[in-house]
């Protein structure tokens, strides 16, 4: 006896794009998106990238000692 094939169901939103790194949402101030913003045109790209490159850079660098109070 021959298996009847079984409809595909369709999926709701926009298919996956597949490999991409997962979206991380913060909470900025108005006077830090001014900043990333000015530094984005200045460097002529994207506010994200620019958040990138920032993190990646304090990332590399060496942790710096608490303060103790």
């Amino acid at each position: 006896m021959v298996k009847a094939k079984k409809a595909k169901t369709k999926r709701r939103g926009r298919p996956s794009k597949g490999g991409r790194d997962p979206f991380i949402g913060i909470r900025l101030t108005p006077a830090m998106i001014a900043a990333l913003d000015e530094i984005a045109l200045e460097w002529r790209t994207t506010r994200s990238s620019v958040m990138r490159q920032l993190i990646h850079h304090a990332l590399k660098a060496p942790p710096e000692k608490p303060v103790e109070p």
